[in-house]
């Protein structure tokens, strides 16, 4: 077990360095500790399936019985809770009004952002309830987003490689980002069909959608601890916006269109 680790470790240099100190040096650093938990996991698979084909003593050579192969290559999936954090990357892009009142700070860009989720897997069906905190900073102003989502997995028996295991994600999610002021003059009235002095002060936006993602997660399922990787895509439409604790109504709901990656670690005690 030890040499194995070792290898995953050599074969992977890149992924197990240390990174710079800093607040997004400690997030990379992060990053990379979860990627090469997931490189090490795969090969902890590849080393079980080598094991189950070794010779023995006598010369004969230990094969696992067909069907026994087909499962271990599409297993049905864990059974039980979980519980777990996750890392994720992404940048929206507005559109409609929402995209005007951001518009009138600066631009936005890439969002790093940090989450909790809980779930329950019953089998290839599971699912998750996630909260996320995370950047918002358009312009030069800085801000926060917060998410909440409710989500399906199915996991499908495509394979990858031989070594992970794949699942499709869909759900509903909510967004909500602020933090952001505005000064006089600077908030478009016009979305909200405002009228008499301009207004000033914090702004907030927010909206209801869908997510719909790709995960890839090690094959074998009976582990403690595993690791999540996911590519998703937030379809959200905002219909409301904030100022200054008070609610308005969009004229012409915004949009947006989030693109994201997330690592996950997830902890299973009562997986069977």
């Amino acid at each position: 077990m030890r040499q194995q680790i070792t290898n995953a470790s050599d074969r992977h240099p890149f992924l197990c360095q240390e990174s710079r100190p800093g607040m997004r040096a400690a997030a990379g650093g992060a990053a990379r500790l979860l990627a090469c938990l997931l490189a090490m996991s795969a090969g902890f698979a590849g080393t079980a399936s080598a094991a189950a084909q070794a010779p023995d003593d006598s010369g004969s050579t230990q094969r696992a019985a067909p069907g026994a192969n087909a499962s271990a290559q599409a297993p049905s999936g864990p059974r039980g809770p979980r519980l777990g954090v996750e890392l994720t990357w992404g940048r929206p892009f507005f559109g409609g009004d929402v995209a005007r009142i951001w518009d009138r700070i600066g631009s936005v860009g890439l969002i790093e952002g940090l989450g909790v989720r809980l779930g329950y897997d019953f089998g290839r069906l599971g699912v998750t309830f996630t909260g996320e905190l995370s950047e918002f900073d358009p312009g030069d102003q800085t801000g926060g987003g917060l998410a909440f989502a409710a989500l399906l997995h199915w996991r499908t028996r495509l394979t990858v490689g031989g070594r992970f295991a794949s699942r499709i994600t869909a759900g509903y999610v909510r967004q909500a980002y602020g933090g952001i002021d505005f000064e006089p003059g600077q908030f478009p009235t016009e979305v909200v069909g405002g009228s008499g002095p301009d207004p000033a002060g914090n702004v907030s936006a927010l909206g209801d959608g869908v997510r719909l993602g790709f995960g890839l997660e090690p094959l074998g399922t009976r582990s403690l601890l595993h690791v999540v990787a996911e590519a998703s895509v937030d379809a959200v439409t905002f219909r409301e916006a904030g100022l200054e604790g008070s609610a308005y109504s969009l004229r012409h709901p915004g949009w947006s269109f989030y693109p994201r990656l997330s690592v996950a670690l997830e902890l299973r005690p009562f997986s069977r």
